[in-house]
């Protein structure tokens, strides 16, 4: 019998977690590293570089949940 995976991470599949924190990033990347097996958590410290961040992250995918996540981002920053 093989030994089971004990990390589940794959970036094609698992969701991410990006954290804006423009002051403590340190802090909170700590404390969220306990998700980063199953998570791809990312820290930034504006909404720009989360927008980039989340560009990254979505790339060529579904254009509409691009668009999505770029709104909600661009809404939350104004």
């Amino acid at each position: 019998m093989s030994e089971p995976d004990t990390c589940s991470y794959d970036r094609r599949v698992n969701p991410s977690i990006v954290i804006v924190a423009p002051g403590h990033a340190d802090t909170l990347t700590d404390e969220f590293g306990r998700y980063a097996r199953d998570y791809d958590v990312r820290t930034t410290t504006s909404v720009g570089e989360a927008e980039e961040v989340a560009r990254s992250i979505v790339g060529t995918g579904d254009e509409e949940f691009h668009t999505a996540v770029c709104e909600l981002l661009s809404d939350w920053g104004s």
